[in-house]
């Protein structure tokens, strides 16, 4: 039995598209904006990834080897999109749950360029 192990750092894109729900809630005063974003649509691709302190294995073999690898790491990140794109949604639930996702129109104005 052969073995081996190796830490590698990687470099990824994450395309994400989002649709945001905006309102205004008037029964409260000031009136309240509340803006409510979901990830519609994500897509994780891998740019490159580079083997701390260098290949393990040299030439031939290993470019094959850290190619396979690189085609392994691709698969899984696409693979686990739908999951980070779930876990996003559930972070964002649990963010607006704690109130971090209502915004005031004082505050609002406040903001804004005078």
């Amino acid at each position: 039995m052969i073995g081996g192990q190796a830490a590698i750092d990687v470099n990824m894109t994450a395309a994400i598209v989002c649709d945001v729900c905006v309102s205004l809630d008037l029964k409260k005063f000031p009136p309240e904006l509340k803006i409510e974003p979901k990830v519609k649509e994500l897509d994780l691709d891998l740019v490159d990834f580079t083997v701390r302190n260098g290949p393990i294995v040299g030439g031939e073999l290993g470019d094959n080897l850290r190619n396979d690898l690189k085609e392994i790491v691709r698969g899984i990140m696409k693979a686990s999109a739908p999951l980070v794109k779930d876990e996003a949604n559930r972070a964002i639930v649990e963010s607006l749950k704690e109130g971090k996702g209502a915004i005031s129109a004082d505050a609002i104005m406040k903001a804004l360029p005078k």
